[in-house]
């Protein structure tokens, strides 16, 4: 009888010590599937931020090509008289379109510059979304994109 008491005894103590081993194996497993979760988050949520970049920039872009497009044709086809009057000498010219003033999409604006050095042109178009001016409190990432275009005239 003394020895069935030792031998279930034993067993007990067995049981305990692989108890704590499974414990210690679970811990360390649920800690290496949360890591790799927020991993996961971590680059799908980057991924979300790089697609609404995505969008912003095409609407500077298109804020961008539309005042570049507006000042070649002021230059040449109307001659840009209220720009740079004149075809000779050094000109220099910056104008600033908003959403207000052009047709552009909502928070959209376009800084245009045009420099002219005898038949040398050069306009510079930068585009932006989420301008300052227009929406002082989303300024934060706001997104430029700009074309050039140089030429002469002949």
């Amino acid at each position: 009888m003394w020895q069935a008491k030792r031998f279930a005894g034993s067993i007990k103590r067995s049981d305990s010590s692989a108890e704590g081993v499974i414990l210690l194996l679970v811990i360390l497993i649920l800690a290496a599937m949360l890591s790799i979760s927020i991993s996961i988050f971590d680059s799908v949520l980057g991924e979300f931020r790089i697609s609404g970049e995505i969008t912003d920039s095409f609407t500077a872009l298109y804020a961008a090509d539309q005042g570049m497009e507006k000042m070649l044709y002021e230059n040449r086809v109307s001659g840009a008289a209220w720009a740079c009057p004149g075809r000779t000498g050094i000109c220099s010219y910056t104008a600033t379109f908003n959403s207000g003033n052009a047709n552009l999409p909502q928070a959209a604006c376009f800084k245009v510059t045009l420099e002219r050095n005898g038949p040398n042109v050069t306009i510079v178009s930068t585009g932006e979304y989420k301008c300052p001016n227009l929406n002082p409190d989303e300024n934060i990432g706001s997104v430029k994109r700009a074309f050039q275009s140089s030429y002469s005239v002949e």
